[in-house]
């Protein structure tokens, strides 16, 4: 198995360091993202498939397997990151880390292109009508929760000034799932 560090995965984190995060918040965000990759990793190497690459990347990382792998084992794969993350949430409890596990957790198991619940969505679907079924269900949410995050932001901006994070999220899940 080889690693990859990707540029943004050093990139990002000296860009939050810069804005005034402080170590112990990078460090607490770097532990939950590692231990919900492990949780894909570990769930890969149960299933006896082999890793060609891991690369991290700013939100994440991209692992690459050498076999075929089947729908069913795709989506296990898919959920054991949010898996791994709630899991970590329940066993800290409190803290920053926790915090970031259950936000890792959640907002993965979103059936949005490019993340885990979009994964296991696709695949879901794929197994039963077929890929161009899985692919037009996973496009159809993921428009509808970048709408429905959308909403919510606005709402949030407009009556208590605040959401504006929201609104970026709502921008990059409809930019996810153009692009997919």
């Amino acid at each position: 198995m080889k690693i990859k560090i990707g540029f943004g995965a050093v990139v990002l984190p000296l860009a939050l360091f810069m804005a005034g995060a402080s170590t112990s918040s990078l460090l607490s965000l770097l532990s939950a993202v590692l231990f919900h990759e492990l949780g894909h990793i570990i769930t890969i190497l149960i299933l006896k498939k082999k890793i060609r690459t891991v690369t991290l990347e700013p939100f994440g990382a991209r692992i690459i397997i050498e076999d075929e792998i089947s729908y069913v084992h795709e989506i296990l794969i898919a959920l054991a990151g949010p898996a791994a993350s709630l899991l970590l949430f329940f066993l800290l409890g409190d803290g920053n880390a926790a915090d970031y596990s259950l936000f890792l957790g959640v907002i993965n198991l979103l059936p949005v292109p490019t993340l885990d619940g979009g994964r296991a969505l696709y695949c879901t679907v794929s197994y039963f009508s077929g890929p161009l079924s899985g692919d037009l269900a996973t496009r159809i949410c993921g428009k509808i929760f970048a709408f429905l995050i959308w909403l919510v932001s606005v709402y949030l901006i407009l009556r208590y000034d605040g959401g504006f994070g929201l609104l970026v999220f709502s921008c990059f899940l409809a930019v996810m799932t153009a692009r997919k």
